[in-house]
């Protein structure tokens, strides 16, 4: 009996161990292919398109989603009659990637006389990513799916995509109501509903009575979400009746996000009451959610009952919101900036101090108390912060350029006074406010060209920074120095040195690997994809090895989308020397999703993030590499400046 129980369990680790999926790069082809993907070499990489094996011309089609050259198009268009339906499938993808219209026609007819529900699924996803209106009249074809669910899913996407591109029919927003209100799959609905949630200026109400019925039915909570923001592009006290049910206890923290946002569409008057008994909430994605939506609609009525409310939030990042939107309208501007100087003075949170000095922005005369707190060398969140308030402080009521200001070296107009600020900044050293301040002072609407006529500074430091790790620094002093001289149009982008890829490390590297991530509020496990993003995951996995990303706090949140991190700065603009690859795959951002923060494509560096809910527009355009496997409730309740214990390999 025991060495029949002995066998049993030989044969059944055998079977785990067979249908584990295996490295990809101990091939030496597929190292091959990706690796010209790396590099973006085009033409070494068409040869694989032709290869005898389907697995090669799939993984080479499967490239040209990240490298996006247009000039694969018409070899990517002849593998849409290839015999292997995973090398059709990943041709369009890789198409609707380029965003060429020109692979618009062929797309259309493949789709005609494609046999697989999977290439039309993708095909139809990719016209939404490159069509024209050819491809509109195509994707809202009522009768187009004829209830196949996978076909379904690929139209909703599809009149998706578009949408982002700012095209959209009213066929196909007749279609995406209809395929909500037939469809099983939830996976369908999902993004038939983010079609309506994403489109922009667009009145709904013509739909009203149908959105409010599917959101009666709709059990799924992420196609609810979607719902929720969709029915506040419509019009009516209904509306608003309806959405105050989404306010009750014991509803997911996501949907009452949601909800809130949806309200703040509406007339301060009519929804202020529902907004406002959030500001006090526990939990802190709904209270700074509350807050946001009451900076963007406030009235100048309730300033008094702001700076109240502002003192009884749950945290600080909530109260200084509203302490921001109290001083905006509050007639006793001096009173109000006292006071909030007096909270920065007490409080030891550089992140809360770095809001305090944003909120100061809304009187411009706080300008020399800001100004100083940036060149104090204090932490890095507080002198970005203090950069970011001196530069809002020009868009602000009451900042009038043309005032004379007294000072030290006599008097000057507040626009020359503020010009001395940025310069000093620029003369830092210091990347965020070197960036910060060149692109203000660079901006036409503020009027400061000619302000600055002794550009010697700028030309002395452009000298002095050396590549490649100073890029960003010149970068920034050349645009600005070009606007002062007035040269106009855009000098060539210096480029970034590029991490290589070591393959020794990748393709050891298990398709299971998992990362635990110990944060003050508990412990987060993410599971890394490295066939999807080899580059990526020996990136992230480098970093922690060589302690880069150490002990950090988490420098982003934004409620119902990402926590972000792995800024050494903590204030989201430090990184690596080298940056590395954007990698494209057929991935989906789903809840607790693992992408890499950029600046565009193939800037990536350090910083990563975790969704917090599906977030289907990064689709393509910001690089997954892992998925959250345990502690989502742990990202949910991660705050702004939430602290990293540390990282461990497992």
């Amino acid at each position: 009996m025991r060495i029949f129980t002995v066998i049993i369990a030989l044969l059944l680790l055998l079977s785990c161990t067979g249908n584990k999926e295996k490295n990809i790069f101990s091939d030496e082809t597929v190292r091959q292919i990706y690796g010209f993907q790396d590099v973006r070499d085009t033409e070494k990489l068409i040869p694989f398109l032709k290869s005898s094996r389907p697995e090669y011309r799939k993984f080479a089609a499967l490239a040209f989603a990240s490298i996006q050259d247009k000039e694969a198009v018409d070899e990517l268009i002849l593998l849409l009659a290839d015999e292997d339906e995973n090398v059709r499938g990943a041709a369009a993808y890789s198409l609707g990637q380029t965003g060429d219209i020109s692979a618009e026609k062929s797309l259309i007819t493949n789709f005609r006389s494609e046999r697989s529900e999977e290439v039309k699924m993708v095909i139809l996803e990719s016209l939404g990513k490159c069509g024209g209106d050819r491809a509109l009249e195509l994707l809202s074809d009522p009768v187009l799916s004829k209830g196949n669910q996978i076909v379904m899913k690929g139209q909703a996407l599809g009149i998706y995509r578009s949408i982002l591109r700012k095209k959209h029919s009213e066929n196909g927003l007749k279609t995406v109501i209809r395929t909500l209100m037939k469809s099983d799959s939830t996976d369908v609905r999902f993004y038939a509903s983010n079609a309506l949630s994403r489109i922009m200026d667009i009145d709904l109400s013509k739909y009203f009575d149908d959105l409010s019925d599917l959101i009666r039915s709709e059990k799924d909570d992420s196609v609810k979400m979607n719902l929720i923001i969709a029915l506040g592009k419509c019009k009516g006290d209904k509306v608003i009746d309806i959405l105050k049910t989404f306010l009750n206890g014991g509803i997911d923290q996501r949907i009452v996000v949601n909800t809130i946002r949806a309200l703040g569409k509406f007339e301060y008057e009519v929804v202020k009451k529902d907004i406002r008994r959030f500001l006090t909430s526990d939990n802190y994605q709904i209270s700074v959610a509350a807050t946001e939506v009451l900076m963007a609609i406030g009235s100048a009525a309730d300033h008094k009952t702001y700076f109240e409310l502002s003192r009884r939030t749950k945290n600080w990042r909530a109260g200084a919101n509203l302490i921001k939107l109290s001083l905006k309208f509050t007639p006793e501007k001096q009173e109000v900036s006292s006071m909030i100087k007096s909270y920065y003075r007490k409080s030891v949170n550089p992140y809360e101090k770095g809001l305090l000095l944003i909120a100061l922005s809304e009187y411009p005369m706080n300008y020399p108390f800001v100004e100083e707190e940036i060149f104090k060398r204090v932490e890095k969140v507080i002198s970005t912060s203090g950069m970011i308030s001196i530069s809002e402080m020009m868009s602000k009521k009451g900042y009038d350029p043309e005032i004379e200001i007294s000072t030290g070296k006599g008097s000057h107009s507040l626009r020359n006074v503020f010009a001395d600020i940025f310069k000093r900044g620029i003369l830092s050293g210091d990347n965020s406010l070197i960036a910060i301040s060149s692109s203000t002072l660079r901006d036409p609407h503020n009027k400061f060209f000619g302000v600055i006529k002794d550009l010697t500074f700028m030309e002395e430091l452009l000298e002095k920074y050396k590549l490649p790790t100073d890029r960003d620094k010149k970068q920034e002093i050349r645009k600005t120095l070009d606007f002062f001289r007035g040269i106009k149009g855009e000098r060539e982008k210096i480029l970034a040195l590029e991490k290589p890829l070591d393959w020794e490390k990748i393709k050891n590297i298990p398709t299971d690997q998992r990362v635990k991530i110990e944060t003050e509020e508990g412990v987060v496990i993410i599971k890394l994809f490295v066939n999807d993003s080899p580059g990526s995951v020996s990136n992230f996995l480098d970093l922690i090895r060589k302690g880069y990303l150490g002990e950090s706090n988490f420098h982003r949140v934004v409620p119902n989308f990402v926590v972000q991190d792995g800024c050494p700065r903590g204030d989201g603009w430090g990184g690596p020397e080298r940056t590395i690859r954007s990698e494209f795959s057929r991935l989906y951002y789903e809840e607790g999703s693992v992408g890499m923060a950029s600046s565009g494509k193939d800037t990536e560096g350090s910083q990563w993030f975790i969704t917090h809910s599906s977030t289907p527009h990064l689709d393509g355009r910001y690089t997954i590499f892992g998925k959250v496997t345990k502690g989502m409730e742990i990202v949910n309740r991660i705050k702004v400046g939430t602290r990293i214990l540390r990282y461990e390999i497992l």
